[in-house]
């Protein structure tokens, strides 16, 4: 090895143990603006770990509940498995949301977005059978329990999680959820694949405005 490519490796490794990886993690995961406030540092790092985890579990919340979308809608039997599969996702969003706010406030999240998931079983049953009335009430039940978790979240760190951002976010993704769930029904394959990316992106844009807020709230002090 020559001597200057030796220099460049020495200088490109310091700069990722000195802070580039941080930096590269903080930049991916779109919480760049408020590290930058607070430095890059434990903190930071704190931050970056917040977000690839709640990002994890936001996207295990779509990516499970698609799948039991298909095996529901197909008839499939691994749709009880999915279903099954998909509440443990809320139990652990819960835990996530418990070990910020305390075990009330996760036993609370759990129970809401538990909820969220039993509706959503109403949702597309009712959209498949075609039961007008009983899927109308079923998607009042749904925009009801968002609005509950709404308030919720909004209760536990009111300042940067505003209730009207809160409630958009939710009700986004339950609009986008239905049209992919309708999309699969009808068999329109491509607004089927196309409306998921929609909804992959919402939740992880949900997953950055949760992460900003808890990091504005814990660390507004050392800012």
């Amino acid at each position: 090895m020559n001597s200057t490519l030796k220099t460049s490796l020495i200088a490109l490794f310091s700069f990722l143990i000195g802070g580039g990886i941080t930096y590269f993690v903080v930049t991916k995961y779109k919480i760049e603006p408020l590290c930058k406030m607070i430095g890059h540092g434990a903190m930071a790092m704190q931050l970056v770990d917040l977000n690839q985890a709640l990002r994890k579990l936001w996207s295990d919340h779509v990516f499970w509940t698609r799948d039991y979308i298909i095996a529901a809608v197909g008839q499939a039997p691994d749709a009880k498995a999915a279903l099954a599969r998909l509440m443990k996702n809320q139990e652990d969003l819960g835990h996530a949301i418990g070990s910020v706010y305390g075990k009330a406030a996760g036993d609370k999240a759990t129970q809401l977005l538990k909820e969220h998931i039993s509706i959503s079983g109403d949702v597309v049953k009712y959209a498949m059978s075609g039961e007008q009335d009983k899927l109308k009430e079923a998607d009042k039940r749904w925009h009801d329990n968002a609005v509950e978790l709404a308030t919720f979240l909004h209760s536990a760190n009111p300042e940067n999680w505003p209730y009207d951002a809160l409630l958009s976010m939710l009700n986004k993704h339950l609009d986008l959820t239905t049209q992919e769930a309708v999309a699969r029904i009808k068999k329109d394959w491509e607004k089927d694949v196309a409306t998921f990316d929609k909804v992959y992106d919402e939740i992880l844009m949900m997953a950055d405005a949760l992460t900003e807020g808890i990091g504005k709230q814990k660390f507004a002090s050392q800012m």
